[in-house]
This record gives C-alpha cells, sequence and structure tokens, in this order.
C-alpha cells in the first residue's frame, strides 16, 4: 500500500447508489492503493477547507497526489490514470477536445442524476445488483456500448500516436461517441 500522502483522495457521495457503484468499480481496481476514498453523506465527513458539504455532495471533487483540488471531467481522468482497467479512458478523455466534452456530458449527467437514481433503484429488483459491482449484469445495450467504445478508441489511439489530432480523428471520435450515445438510448 502507498503512503497516505501520495493517494488520490476522492470525494463522493455515498447516498447515491450510482456514485457507490462506481466508487466500488474503482476500488476494486485500485490494486496499487492509490486511492483513499471520503463519503461526504456522513455528517463527519472529513473535508478540506476548499470544499463545503454541498459542493461535495453535488459533483465529483478529488484532490490528487500533487495537491490539486479537481472536479468534473479532469477528476474522473486523475482517478482513472492509476486504475488497472481504467487507464485507456484516462488516455482517451485526455486528448485534445475530448476532456471538454466529457465536462459537458457530465453536466448534462448532473441535471439528470436523481431521475436515473430511481431507474437504477427500480432496475436494481431486475438482477442489475447496485450493491456489488463485481455481480453486476449490465443490460446489453450498456455491454454493448461499453465495449464498442473501448474497441473504437484502442483503434484511434494506435492510428493517431501524436498529441495533436487531425480532423479526421476528430471526426472519428464524434463518430464513436454519437455511436454509442445511440445505443444507450433505449436504457
Amino acid at each position: 500500500m502507498s503512503d497516505p500522502k501520495n493517494k488520490t483522495v476522492i470525494f463522493f457521495d455515498g447516498s447515491c447508489p450510482l456514485c457507490r457503484f462506481e466508487i466500488g468499480m474503482y476500488s476494486d481496481c485500485d490494486t496499487s492503493g492509490a486511492l483513499r476514498l471520503v463519503d461526504v453523506s456522513g455528517a463527519n465527513a472529513a473535508l478540506p477547507q476548499v470544499l463545503d458539504k454541498e459542493k461535495a455532495m453535488a459533483r465529483f471533487h478529488v484532490i490528487a497526489q500533487d495537491g490539486r483540488m479537481l472536479s468534473g471531467a479532469a477528476a474522473f481522468i486523475e482517478v482513472w490514470r492509476p486504475l488497472r482497467g481504467w487507464r485507456w479512458a484516462a488516455t482517451v478523455a485526455s486528448l485534445p477536445g475530448l476532456t471538454a466534452t466529457l465536462e459537458c456530458a457530465y453536466s448534462v449527467f448532473l441535471k439528470l442524476r436523481s431521475a436515473l437514481v430511481q431507474l437504477f433503484r427500480k432496475r436494481d429488483c431486475d438482477g442489475w445488483r447496485l450493491d456489488n459491482p463485481a455481480l453486476v449484469r449490465l443490460p446489453p445495450c450498456i455491454q454493448f456500448a461499453q465495449d464498442t467504445c473501448r474497441a473504437s478508441c484502442g483503434n484511434l489511439l494506435r492510428q493517431h500516436s501524436s498529441p495533436a489530432l487531425s480532423r479526421t480523428s476528430a471526426d472519428a471520435i464524434a463518430a464513436n461517441l454519437r455511436c454509442v450515445l445511440s445505443t444507450m438510448e433505449g436504457v
């Protein structure tokens, strides 16, 4: 296990089943002990001075290993970097223009979060098992979207190793994102 001072600190809403599920996945992938988890929903959550409970409950925040406070897309990317099975997502999300796109998507998610929580609570009884990420059975459309995204992003990374994306690459990424989003419309 790594030194507690060299960990990425994740502040998450433990009262949200989607948040607990996601943090559970990250925790399972954290084989190097790079993360420290702080459930901000409790009355005695230890928060830094720059983050109050209301902000912490409303949006995903982390303190990076270098001490920077990050939120939203930048926070997710920071969490994904050291995690087995998530490094590819950090690499793709860091490509020019994609961090901003991810931030826009996260902003939309935040507006829909309570409705999605209700949907997942309803689906929980159908066997999606949000309480234990290891037992989760993803609906076929989500599994397809995840597999498609991983394959497409991997191909793009192999084809375009330079830091600057060409117009063709940007168009391909946009097309892949549209494809993934369209497969998720039925959920």
